[in-house]
């Protein structure tokens, strides 16, 4: 019999592991409201041959970002599976990492998935001194502090506290707690003068701002302090004929800052003389009155 040559071809089967997306964007987290986030790679045997994952690493750029759940590590033709990767990022900032696929595909050994986020950042906007000007010993001044978020993350205040104690400032209202973005809370301070000394206060403003964990807040105020003034401070009658009273009088003006009140006016001798008026007076400042 003649020979009859035969062409055999043949190949083995070959594994290809398709892995979608090998980019992930976390976008922004808010710590607060959101202290986590997990995102889900697809994993395919798009091939016809057995694929074997032999191993996923990471690069370990972020702790913030990591394998949360593994995949099936081996598949048949057809079959998929899927991998989780979580950002739980711990401060603020952005956060890169790359996970790599290690696999028996004869093309694409070494497939790394891409991955960033970062962190939504609150920002704490506040005025930075407050002046109640002249307030009268005795009375009081309340004002409002309002403390706004012009950050993107959620701002939580801790606290307001003062440096020092015994002054006469004092917290009416306060705030512990979150404030959203765009949002302000306020709180009410009350300045109440004992004596007639200018005062000083420094108010601590406590928050998760990582720029500026602290605010302080300078307070001052001053008390009103009355200064009199009496005019003239001598007074001649001249020459009086006796049964014809003559009568004078007498200016008392207030040139201070605060309040004045004559709590008595009298006469130490003579009793040839009289006052007429002889009633308490209280006199704002840049006021007088007659005696």
């Amino acid at each position: 019999e003649p020979l009859v040559s035969v062409l055999v071809t043949a190949r083995g089967a070959i594994p290809d592991l398709e892995v979608r997306p090998l980019s992930l964007t976390f976008g922004s987290i808010d710590l607060v409201s959101t202290p986590s986030r997990t995102m889900t790679v697809s994993l395919e045997n798009v091939g016809d041959g057995l694929v074997n994952i032999t191993n996923i690493s990471e690069a370990k750029k972020s702790p913030d970002i990591s394998v949360s759940s593994y995949p099936t590590m081996s598949l048949v033709p057809g079959q998929q599976t899927t991998l989780d990767i979580m950002y739980s990022p711990s401060d603020y900032g952005p956060d890169l990492e790359e996970i790599t696929i290690t696999s028996n595909d004869p093309y694409k050994a070494n497939q790394v998935i891409v991955t960033e986020g970062e962190t939504a950042t609150p920002l704490i906007s506040t005025l930075t001194t407050l002046d109640y000007g002249i307030v009268e010993v005795g009375s009081s001044n309340t004002q409002i502090i309002e403390i706004h978020n012009k950050g993107t993350g959620t701002l939580s205040l801790t606290g307001a506290y003062f440096q020092t104690t015994n002054i006469p400032f004092a917290i009416i209202s306060s705030y512990t707690g979150d404030i959203s973005p765009g949002s302000f809370v306020e709180i009410e301070v009350r300045y109440s003068p004992t004596d007639y000394t200018p005062d000083v206060g420094q108010l601590d403003v406590m928050s998760n701002d990582p720029s500026q964990p602290v605010v302080t807040i300078s307070l001052t105020g001053e008390p009103g302090i009355p200064q009199i003034g009496i005019s003239p401070v001598q007074i001649d009658y001249g020459d009086t004929q006796v049964g014809y009273p003559s009568t004078e009088t007498v200016t008392v003006s207030n040139l201070g800052t605060g309040t004045l009140t004559l709590n008595n006016i009298s006469l130490l001798a003579a009793t040839q003389y009289k006052i007429i008026h002889t009633s308490a007076y209280s006199l704002p400042p840049n006021t007088q009155a007659t005696i």
